[in-house]
């Protein structure tokens, strides 16, 4: 057992690490998708791996919440959908891009 002074600089050393890696995350998932609104094509590649990956995932979670917490299950059932729908949208977004791109010239 910790005494309080070291359980507090603990908690302090955590809540540091998780705002440092939440926001280390978020800047760099913004500097992808910017690329990936730029139309940078390794930007478009990490962006479909993700939904691909993704997708099932959540599928998964939500099946094994199913049976204690019904509401996160809803939650990851929502967001598998959500997945899908990017993939989806994607694929055909994709398309129209590359119609349009070959249609002006």
């Amino acid at each position: 057992i910790l005494p309080s002074e070291e359980r507090l600089r603990l908690f302090n050393l955590m809540t540091t690490w998780v705002r440092t890696m939440l926001v280390t995350y978020l800047c760099i998932h913004f500097i992808i998708y910017w690329f990936y609104y730029c139309e940078k094509r390794w930007a478009q590649i990490y962006v479909k791996i993700i939904n691909w990956m993704a997708a099932p995932t959540a599928l998964l979670m939500a099946y094994g919440l199913m049976n204690n917490q019904m509401t996160f299950a809803l939650v990851f059932f929502l967001l598998a959908l959500f997945f899908i729908w990017n993939i989806l949208g994607q694929r055909k977004f994709l398309r129209k891009n590359k119609n349009a791109n070959t249609v002006g010239q």
